[in-house]
């Protein structure tokens, strides 16, 4: 996870690895996700004002922990 924060703006940008079970109870492989939200400083609190998450283009299915 990256963050910057520039005054009473901030960026943060990850990238995750995301584990799903489907609903008859089987794993899927894992899959890499980058998320990158935008936060506002208000009266004093952090507010999330975006919010987008896409799957990681150009992965090639290797997980590295």
């Amino acid at each position: 996870m990256k963050t910057r924060i520039m005054g009473d703006a901030a960026l943060v940008c990850s990238v995750q690895k995301w584990d799903t079970v489907n609903a008859d109870g089987s794993k899927n492989p894992p899959f890499m996700m980058r998320q990158t939200n935008y936060l506002e400083k208000q009266k004093g609190e952090w507010k999330v004002l975006h919010e987008h998450t896409s799957m990681a283009a150009g992965w090639d299915g290797t997980i590295d922990e």
